[in-house]
């Protein structure tokens, strides 16, 4: 078995190597926003209860404040289960306005004249001051390696739908997780790689429904990576007009009625409305902001240009 995918696990392992050589020599805490998503983790390790959107320009999860809890969620257990340095995240955020790089923007008030650079810390980050966050942050950034790896496994599945040949296959699959980008998201602790692997896996399963057809059990799978996708990041939804278009070609294809194509789309629904269907509530009669927009739309979160 594990020969017949030999070439695609030495992509895999490429990849893998080419992440961990990235988080090793991006230092701590200066991924893109990576200190908000720290804190919501350790929010959640120390009080096991989400933000408060009310607050969210004083408290330390900041615009991450309507983030929905999946990925935090699971990298707080990760922590837990390896017993790693929890740090309060109030007290994490002064320190980082101390010692972080005060010139690095994203996502803050844009700076043409800004290069990007990042501070660093000296030997495995000894003049960043407190090796307990250094160590959490490290154990922390392999969650989202773990991602990458289920994006990369769902590229793979997907191109094996459209492409007979292997080479044809694996070249699509190295286009997508070589891209620098793709490498760098998966190299720290945050958000989007998560929603990157659902949203593949995603689309790989309606490949699939396209060449083998419905049935109920991959009707649900695909309702539930939906659902667990918008746990991770609500944006994972706009893959979900795709879906209804593999739905809509499959009972084309098959003569399917009008019921039955109805019934099919139910299934999907099914385990978005059981398990984002909550969330969604919450978010509406607690703060009336259903999918937790309204953290990112304080003007000083917004770019006045595009970049």
């Amino acid at each position: 078995m594990l020969h017949r995918y030999r070439r695609f696990l030495v992509l895999l392992a490429l990849f893998v190597a080419g992440v961990i050589a990235q988080g090793r020599t991006m230092p701590v805490m200066e991924g893109s926003d990576e200190s908000v998503h720290t804190a919501y983790v350790e929010r959640l390790r120390r009080e096991g209860q989400l933000p408060d959107r009310a607050t969210f320009r004083t408290n330390s999860t900041r615009q991450e404040s309507g983030q929905p809890p999946l990925t935090y969620w699971l990298a707080a257990q990760a922590a837990n289960l390896l017993q790693l340095p929890s740090t309060d995240s109030d007290a994490l955020l002064a320190h980082l306005g101390t010692i972080r790089n005060t010139w690095l923007t994203p996502p803050d008030g844009w700076n043409r004249r800004d290069n990007l650079n990042h501070y660093l810390h000296g030997r495995d980050e000894s003049a960043f001051g407190v090796p307990d966050v250094v160590t959490a942050n490290r154990a922390l950034r392999l969650t989202s390696l773990v991602y990458g790896v289920i994006a990369v496994v769902g590229a793979y599945g997907a191109a094996r739908e459209i492409f007979w040949r292997e080479s044809w296959a694996l070249t699509a699959t190295a286009i997508f997780a070589f891209m620098p980008t793709m490498i760098h998201v998966a190299a720290y602790l945050n958000n989007d790689v998560s929603g990157i692997a659902f949203a593949t896996l995603i689309v790989w399963q309606a490949l699939r429904l396209l060449r083998v057809g419905a049935s109920s059990r991959r009707l649900l799978i695909l309702g539930l990576l939906l659902a667990l996708g918008a746990l991770s990041k609500v944006n994972v939804l706009l893959v979900a007009p795709g879906v209804g278009m593999a739905l809509l070609l499959d009972a084309i294809n098959r003569r399917l009625s009008l019921l039955r194509l109805i019934g099919s789309g139910l299934l999907v629904a099914l385990p978005i409305v059981a398990l984002f269907g909550p969330w969604v509530a919450w978010g509406w009669l607690q703060y009336r902001d259903p999918f937790g927009f309204m953290t990112h739309l304080h003007p000083t979160l917004s770019y006045d240009t595009l970049l």
